[in-house]
């Protein structure tokens, strides 16, 4: 009998639908809740001390470790403990792994930051996707060893250590550090240029590990078991109890523990002489762990590994038969293409960057890896062998000569250029990743191809349907206000149209944050004046994007626009200068900039403010101004040439600072939202008391970056919506 028809064909996917619909619905509620300061604080640490262990894992930078906290009636709870403020021996001591207790560890509790911008790395839910709710940091004297025996972590992490050090001693320290993130994930080792090179090249995949290293785990252990001597059933026994273990030592990391479950349910079945799909068991695998742990799929790694598994399960089995007119792939081929273009969505939204040499220097690398893996285990298994000694010369030679062979892999493909080598893309949208994987299911169907090549004028009609479906649905304008702490840095996107007001201070990566939003080019970065909380990231921006327009005003006192300038002629960049007013249009929209030229003639270095550019930006959608840093002098320059004009969305100006923002002029402007771009406790008290005031008087929505974190207006056909990173 068919092992999985004894509970039906649809049980594996209908279980998988409903654990994911329940996942789904906990990582929303967690969204909601993200932004409470006091969300997890005093729950569990009012008490005078707390007992549990420690231990260096795999997922740990410097001075961090992970403590588990052991309460009453088995309550556990883990926590990201930091080692900053320890004395270098205790600190020697935790990194060991140790029972301990901390005393008042309510002092010394928080809850993780969030991100505050859209698509930044976001710690909270990451540190959740790994079951840990808070992090510690406790003072040196407030940490007590006790004598308690080992657990099964702590000897898993007793056994990395092992291997480390064992490696070290016999291929040396700087060929560990690879060897170590190969085979356990554990990239603390590796220098932050070799990192840089492993992911220019498109192979940091292989310090990540995953099917593919627990694939060479099983391989090692099926040969080193005689057929003749031992039994199938035994053999796979053997190895699913070899693969908990190895996953144990890699502190089951989601890629590697989807891997063991996946190969586990696959031995087992076979072990009992049962068919079974690897379909169900990459089901079984994803049910075992969302049910373990929902916010996993806040976890990069955890969605990468599925999508790789998936799409050597679905797409490889095509690709290395006859596919179209390209005839019959190598299987090693068509492995790295299924990977590539099942994973080219998730890589682009999640990296914002992509290797074609990378399809090519896999296929080497993962071999290389491969062997890393086998013979840096085999150097530590030989030291506890009889004549082990002999043959651990060997094993460390092949293991030198394997690192060697990947550092110069990672090393020559950094080295080639756009667009063979690394190229920097922009984030897909939700919808075009749906559109995308929709196009892989149909160009990969026979059938489906053939239906559509006899009814290719539906086919047609199709397209345009949902081409046109796009262009309607997705006409909108969107403005970002990202928080960039005490500064301004404002997207704006129309029809196709991306244009920036000013770049932060430069603290805030405003370009990564742009390639989140799918912004890959500008049409013009407006930089409404020099001071540097506006214009400090305009380097990096012209680096990674291409600017058509760099708008800036005519002020010869202005150095911070005279060095933007020659950043844009360093980068060719076109520069419109202000003198006065000027409009542009582009579609449907249209740009109105306003420059007091009075304030630029009385302007100087301290004194840059009321020569700031204001643009107001306005379509059938709605209207925003754009207002830099003016003061009350030039608020009411404008008025009284009747400039001001109704708006939807206000930028406060100059933080919301009480040298501006006036009664008189807010009343004409009469603002629907007022978006304050402002630093969290900053040393100039922005915004005023009587600005927040004025803009209440006035009827307008008040949003605060220092409180909202980034803030994100759409606009459709006069409807408005805000959304903000973090609840207030």
């Amino acid at each position: 009998m068919n092992f999985e028809k004894t509970v039906g064909k649809m049980f594996f996917p209908t279980v998988l639908c409903i654990v994911l619909s329940v996942s789904i619905i906990k990582v929303l509620l967690f969204t909601d809740a993200q932004s409470c300061d006091n969300l997890y604080e005093g729950e569990l640490f009012s008490c005078e001390y707390i007992d549990g262990f420690v231990y260096n894992s795999c997922k740990c930078k410097e001075n961090q470790l992970i403590f588990i906290y052991k309460g009453d009636f088995l309550q556990q709870e883990k926590i990201m403990l930091y080692t900053y403020k320890q004395s270098e021996k205790i600190k020697s001591v935790l990194e060991k792994g140790a029972y301990i207790r901390i005393y008042t560890p309510g002092n010394y509790v928080k809850v993780p930051e969030t991100a505050s911008n859209f698509g930044d790395f976001d710690n909270r839910k990451y540190l959740a996707s790994q079951k840990i709710k808070y992090i510690i940091t406790p003072e040196d004297n407030s940490i007590k060893i006790l004598n308690k025996r080992k657990n099964v972590t702590l000897l898993a992490a007793d056994i990395r250590n092992s291997i480390k050090n064992t490696l070290s001693r016999n291929i040396g320290k700087e060929k560990t550090g690879v060897a170590m993130a190969i085979i356990t994930g554990d990239t603390s080792g590796i220098s932050s240029s070799n990192k840089e090179a492993y992911r220019n090249t498109g192979i940091s995949h292989v310090m990540a590990v995953s099917g593919m290293h627990v694939g060479f785990v099983q391989w090692a252990v099926t040969k080193m078991l005689s057929r003749r001597y031992v039994h199938y059933s035994a053999r796979s026994a053997i190895s699913v109890l070899v693969l908990v273990m190895y996953a144990a030592i890699a502190d089951f990391s989601p890629s590697v523990t989807r891997a063991m479950l996946q190969s586990g349910y696959l031995l087992t079945a076979k072990a009992l002489k049962k068919p079974a799909s690897g379909q169900n068991a990459l089901f079984f695998a994803c049910i075992v762990q969302l049910m373990n742990n929902p916010y996993l799929l806040f976890n990069s790694g955890f969605i990468l590994s599925y999508g790789a598994a998936a799409s050597m399960l679905y797409l490889l089995p095509i690709l290395s038969c006859k596919v179209f007119a390209f005839g019959t792939l190598p299987r090693w081929l068509a492995s790295g293409l299924s990977v590539n273009i099942g994973l080219f969505p998730l890589l682009v939204t999640y990296f914002n960057s992509f290797s074609f040499i990378g399809i090519i220097a896999t296929l080497f690398a993962s071999k290389i890896a491969g062997a890393i893996c086998v013979s840096g285990l085999g150097i530590w298994l030989l030291g506890y062998l009889p004549l082990g000694a002999i043959f651990m010369k060997l094993s460390a030679a092949i293991t030198s000569v394997a690192v060697i062979g990947l550092n110069f892999i990672s090393e020559t493909g950094s080295g080639i250029p756009p667009p063979f080598g690394l190229c920097t893309v922009p984030s897909m949208g939700k919808s075009e990743i749906v559109l995308y994987y929709l196009v892989v299911i149909i160009f990969f169907n026979k059938r489906f191809i053939k239906y559509l090549r006899k009814n290719y004028i539906l086919t047609i009609a199709v397209i345009i349907a949902v081409v046109a479906t796009k262009a309607v649905v997705f006409r909108r304008t969107e403005v970002h206000f990202f928080d960039v702490g005490q500064g301004l840095s404002v997207l704006y996107k129309c029809d196709g149209i991306a244009g920036l007001v000013d770049t932060g201070e430069g603290d805030v990566d405003v370009s990564a944050l742009l390639l989140k939003q799918g912004v890959g080019e500008l049409d013009f970065v407006l930089l409404t004046h020099g001071h540097s909380d506006h214009t400090g990231g305009f380097e990096k921006v012209a680096e990674e994007h291409k600017i058509r327009v760099l708008v800036v005003p005519d002020n010869p006192q202005d150095t911070g626009i005279k060095k933007a300038c020659k950043i844009a002629e360093k980068f060719g960049i076109e520069i419109m200068q202000i003198s006065e007013s000027m409009q542009y249009e582009s579609g449907r929209t249209r740009l109105t900039f306003y420059l007091n030229k009075m304030a630029v003639n009385e302007s100087n270095e301290d004194n840059l403010n009321n020569a700031s550019v204001v643009m107001i930006a306005e379509n059938s959608d709605g209207t925003a101004i754009f207002t830099g840093d003016i003061e009350e002098k030039t608020e009411n320059f404008l008025t009284e040439r009747k400039f001001w004009s109704e708006a939807d969305v206000l930028q406060v100006a100059h933080h919301g600072a009480d040298t501006g923002t006036l009664d008189k002029n807010i009343s004409i402007i009469s603002p629907e939202y007022a978006i304050i771009s402002v630093g969290k406790n900053n040393s100039y008290g922005h915004p005023s008391e009587r600005v927040l005031k004025t803009l209440e008087n006035a009827g307008a929505a008040i949003f605060r970056s220092d409180l909202s974190g980034a803030i994100r207006v759409t606009m459709r056909k006069g409807t408005v919506r805000v959304w903000q990173k973090l609840k207030t």
